[in-house]
Order: C-alpha cells, then structure tokens, then sequence
C-alpha cells in the first residue's frame, strides 16, 4: 500500500450463518473511499470467495482473521494489523463488537466508525445508521457524530451509476425479481419460486439472486428447470442494478436490500429472517415502498399470491411505490460518509457564553460585513445580548469549528423554521484560503441533517458574493430560488416539498451528492 494515501480498515464478516449484507454496505464505503484516493482493506473471518475477488478486484486487501468475532483477542489483532496498515479509521460492522471491543480498538490514535443497525450506543468516534427508522433520541447520551437515517444508506458504485434513471410506469406486472439474501439461510427462495406458479401471470419471469455460497443451489437450479414460467439464477451477481430496473416487483427478505430497491424505484414485497428486519419492513410500508407480509415462517400460505394478484388488478399501485422511493434515497450516502472521514480536519462543538467575544470580533471583520445581509458595526453589548438569546433559544444553534489542533477557525449559526434550518458561516480571516469553506459547509450540514434536526438545509447569499455560492455548490447544495439581492440554495431530503416549491415537482428534483 502506498504510504501516503490514507487508509480505511474495515473489519466485517459474511458467511451461509449471517449473510453478506455488513460486507456488502462497507463494500460501498470502501468504493468511496478509493475513489478519494485512499488505500483500503478488509479483515474478515471466513469471507466467501465471491466477495474476496470483489475487494481485491478494487484494488483493497483482505486478511483472514481466525479469532472468535468481537472477542478481545479479535480486537488486539484487528487493533495489531491498524498499526501495521497506519490506518487513519477502522470501520466496524456486526452484532458481535459490544463497546467494549470500541473501546480497546480506541486505545491507539485511530477513529474508529461503528455500523448499527439498532440503537445501542458505543464510545465510536462516529455512529452510522443507514435505516429509515433511525432515530436520533436513541442516542442522546452519545458523544459520537451520528449519521442517521436514509441520506446515509451506502450504496455500490453500480446504483451510482443509475442515478437519474427513474423507473418508467408499469403497465402490466410481469417481470418479478425474488432475493432473499445472498445466503438465504432461512431457504426461503425455492419456496418463493413455487409459489409463484400458482399466480398464473401470463408471460411471468422470475430471476432469483443468489450466492455461490447458498447451499440449496443445485436444487434450485433443478427447480427452476422444472417450474411452468421463465425463471433463471442469478449467481454472485454484479448487476443488481440492472436486475432492477429489468423488473416490475421484488420480493425480498427486509435486509439493506430494500434500500436499494427504494432507490432504484422498485416495489417490493418484504418478508423478514431476522429480528433486525422487522423494523426495515414497517418502515418502508409506512413510506408506502413496499407491502410488509410479516414473519417469513408466519406468513399467510396464499400472502404472495395474493398480494401478486392485487398488484396485477392495481398497476398504479407500483407506480405510487416507486415514485416515493426513488424520492427518498439520493444515493450518495457511501460518499457523504467518505469525505467527513477522509477530511478530519474539521471538528465542530456546541458555542458556550464564552465564546461571545470571539463571534463578536469574527462578525465585525469588515470582510464578513461587507458579504452580509446587515453590513452595520455591531456594538459589543447589543451583540452580546443577542449571542445570549441564541444560545438560550431552541431555535436557533451556534457552533464552533476547530481544527486538528484545537484551534477556534470558524462559526457556523443555524435558524430553524419547522424542518428547514438556515446556514450562515464564517471564517477567522487567518484561516482564509486555507481550503476550510467548503469543508466546513459540509461537515455542518453532514452535522445537523445526521441529527435530524432538519431535513433541509438553506442558505441565503447575496447576489455578488460569488466565492460563497461556489463553496455552497461544491458542498452539495442547488440554487433553488432568487429573491431580491440573493441566491437561495439548498441541499437535503427534497422530496419532503416544505416551503420550497421547485422541490414539490419531480421533473425538478436532482439529486446530488
């Protein structure tokens, strides 16, 4: 590996027992990572083969590791090859690394980001959870930085690539993509495929995703020679994207795959293997992605059939399902997640009473008063009044960038209106062009939307303040309006409409990383 591009360490298991679904989602942030010019690499227990060839064919390394997963001896040796990789974050994901395990990795200099699927807290440096029903009350106590919620769903390089593909109207139900995990350890496919012969769609294709690893897989390639419709495997696929936009429905098990089903517009009808999908199926029939048919084992005998049926007498109903889908994940989650790692520079804190003269002498540079909206001298006094009101309203949020040094550079104020948070920002004139604006644009953005303090970010900046509309822009955010002597800009969940009508139109919406 070469020395100095820095390096992101993920330790995560796949397998027949637990799937591929942790490996897969850091599979994508690995993506991201390489495509910022980094190293990666992955220590992985028993890793099936498909998914080595996938990582070394990216340019990442795999280590073997033979410890028992999340015991103290699997954290000194993930902890031993971070040093000897000099490794800038370890990326951890699995049920098995209690916090205990965080914190013995932390003993060294290296951050370390956790991947949850549930609402434990744990002492990472950062907190990532991708599922639509994770909420920011469960972490209260935490100091991490949380990422919560869809606008980080990771997402492969290959849904990337389809990022303004949106799915046409369906007008007959036909072509149905069945995966129930690469794995399938509740061997629910062959049962799937036999159900679907008692639906009796004219002209039905069905592809199955499976892995090389599922150990029905002679069977099911017998079954679908014998089955009275065109059904086919795909085997390790590399396409899922395509097998996507190919069908008209899914029927999926309620893992990180429903994610990208919603991405990609596809309905789908849920089942859930394991308790953590339970959760993942309610919220997408909540969101109204998908129809929830329960416990896989408890599912009703003709629930497939049935609801099959239905879809067939009701195609608007796909229709519906994939607009707010596409709607709801941009895709670019894997990306926002990269760039806060791969540019630490940039911490950001609550502001104290004792930081008030210090944004009182940032706001009156007379460059910051030259791009602001009110370009007065601000009195000492009247300012501290009104830093006291700041601090003390719900409302309104003040906060304080420093950098690797612990070095105050910057503030950033956010003002609420319901789901909408405006930004202002500004930096202490001996940091200027120091290449902090943009960064800091994002990580404060990364920082109230991972929150979910908002869901729209905006930002007022007047007409000739042409630095400033660039930073925006280069952070990730869309001019959306025009009013008087500014530019409105904006970035989040713009499918939510609020108060901003370019966002209630779909032919407007764009999406963008």
């Amino acid at each position: 590996m070469t020395a100095a591009a820095k390096t992101l360490l993920v330790r995560a298991d796949a397998g027949r027992t637990i799937g591929n679904g942790h490996v897969q989602r850091c599979f994508s942030l690995m993506q991201s990572w390489k495509s910022l010019g980094g190293n990666v690499a992955l220590l992985s227990h028993e890793l099936p083969l498909a998914l080595q060839r996938r990582i070394t064919a990216m340019g990442g390394a795999v280590h073997a590791l033979q410890a028992i997963a999340g015991s103290l001896e699997d954290a000194r040796i993930t902890a031993s090859l971070c040093t000897k990789l000099a490794a800038d974050w370890i990326v951890v994901d699995g049920y098995a690394f209690e916090d205990r395990y965080i914190q013995r990795l932390k003993q060294g200099s290296t951050r370390v980001l956790c991947v949850l699927d549930d609402h434990r807290t744990c002492s990472a440096d950062v907190i990532l959870n991708q599922n639509l029903y994770a909420d920011v009350a469960c972490y209260e106590s935490s100091q991490s930085q949380l990422l919560l919620g869809g606008r980080y769903v990771q997402l492969r390089d290959e849904f990337l690539q389809e990022v303004n593909w949106q799915k046409p109207a369906t007008q007959r139900l036909q072509r149905i993509l069945v995966t129930c995990g690469g794995t399938d350890p509740a061997a629910a496919t062959g049962s799937i495929l036999k159900q679907l012969a008692e639906t009796h769609v004219a002209d039905l294709e069905v592809i199955a995703v499976v892995s090389s690893e599922n150990s029905k897989l002679s069977d099911l390639q017998s079954l679908c020679e014998q089955l009275p419709y065109s059904a086919k495997l795909a085997i390790d696929s590399t396409q899922m994207a395509k097998l996507m936009q190919w069908a008209d429905l899914a029927i999926s098990a309620a893992g990180s795959t429903c994610w990208e089903l919603a991405f990609m517009g596809l309905p789908v009808l849920m089942f859930s293997v394991a308790e953590n999908q339970i959760p993942v199926a309610k919220v997408m029939e909540e969101q109204g992605l998908g129809i929830d048919l329960g416990w896989y084992k408890q599912m009703a005998e003709n629930a497939i059939v049935s609801n099959v049926h239905a879809l067939c007498e009701e195609p608007q109903l796909l229709q519906e399902m994939s607009v707010r889908g596409w709607h709801l994940i941009d895709g670019y989650g894997a990306n926002r997640v990269a760039r806060l790692l791969f540019d630490p520079r940039i911490q950001l804190r609550p502001a104290t009473s004792a930081d008030c003269r210090m944004f009182w002498e940032w706001r009156n540079d007379p460059s910051v008063r030259e791009v602001s909206f009110s370009s007065d001298e601000i009195p000492f006094d009247t300012h501290a009044a009104w830093f006291a009101r700041r601090l003390a309203s719900p409302a309104s949020l003040l906060l304080v960038a420093e950098n690797t040094d612990q070095q105050p550079f910057g503030q950033v104020r956010f003002d609420f209106t319901r789901d909408i948070a405006e930004i202002s920002i500004s930096i202490a004139r001996e940091f200027r062009k120091a290449g902090y604006g943009t960064a800091l644009i994002r990580q404060a953005t990364e920082y109230i939307l991972g929150r979910q303090r908002a869901t729209v970010v905006k930002a007022a900046i007047k007409t000739e303040n042409i630095a400033s509309q660039k930073a925006f822009e280069k952070a990730g955010y869309q001019q959306v309006d025009s009013p008087g002597d500014s530019l409105l800009f904006a970035t989040g969940h713009f499918a939510t409409g609020l108060d901003f009508q370019p966002f209630e139109s779909s032919n407007s919406i764009q999406r963008t990383a």
